[in-house]
């Protein structure tokens, strides 16, 4: 009686075969579809929600969490580095003297860490808000050099001479 019933279900399976699908079993696998379609979406939103973008190409220069830490909004996960051009910036042109300072102006640049070895630079920015420093209004100047030296590394000191 078994092997009977197992016969005719066989049977019957062979002829929902052989007949093809009924119109409520292909809208029932179009649903599913689309219901994975959806799932697969969402899904690709939330890992993108855990993707960090450079707004810049450049360098990774320091990753500041481990694998498997949370990221905080507002903390820097990772310093990128532009390479390909450098800058330096002034900390300490005080109100009294930036009036004398223009854009694309000369400098010379030098460096504690390189004795002798003198660069020319040019002023390319000048920040327009001055910051408090110890009671002294000091602004912050950007240098382009003219050339580079490749044993210069970021944060090196440079000593910046404006003529005026």
């Amino acid at each position: 009686a078994a092997a009977q019933a197992d016969l005719s279900f066989s049977q019957a399976q062979l002829e929902l075969v052989q007949a093809g699908a009924r119109p409520e079993q292909i809208a029932a696998a179009e649903a599913d579809v689309a219901a994975a379609t959806a799932q697969l979406q969402q899904t690709l939103v939330t890992l993108s929600q855990t993707e960090l973008r450079a707004p810049f190409a450049g360098t990774v220069a320091r990753i500041n969490v481990n694998p498997g830490e949370p990221v905080v909004q507002s903390a820097a996960a990772v310093r990128l580095a532009d390479l390909s051009r450098w800058q330096i910036e002034t900390e300490d042109i005080k109100e009294l003297d930036i009036t004398s300072i223009q854009t694309d102006q000369q400098v010379r640049l030098t460096f504690d860490a390189l004795p002798g070895v003198e660069l020319a630079g040019t002023v390319r920015y000048i920040r327009p808000i001055g910051e408090d420093n110890r009671g002294d209004i000091v602004y912050t100047a950007v240098i382009e050099p003219q050339t580079t030296d490749n044993r210069l590394l970021w944060n090196m000191t440079a000593i910046v001479t404006i003529d005026r």
